[in-house]
């Protein structure tokens, strides 16, 4: 993804992407930095384990299958 479909992405819950190859949940979004907060499984986990990922490094599950 790039900055320009970063820009023009709407965010909203239960986004998914793939990072260095893994599927990961989106927990959290730098809006200015155009970075993903990234977490292995969606469920409450602290700010401090979560992993950020910029635009360029995630591609966008468009739907995941649970």
């Amino acid at each position: 993804m790039n900055i320009e479909d970063f820009k023009n992405t709407r965010f909203h819950a239960d986004m998914w992407v793939t990072y260095n190859g893994e599927m990961k949940y989106v927990i959290s979004v730098d809006f200015v930095e155009f970075l993903f907060g990234l977490a292995d499984e969606k469920s409450d986990i602290p700010a401090e384990e979560w992993s950020w990922a910029r635009c360029e490094n995630v591609q966008l599950i468009k739907e995941v299958l649970q």
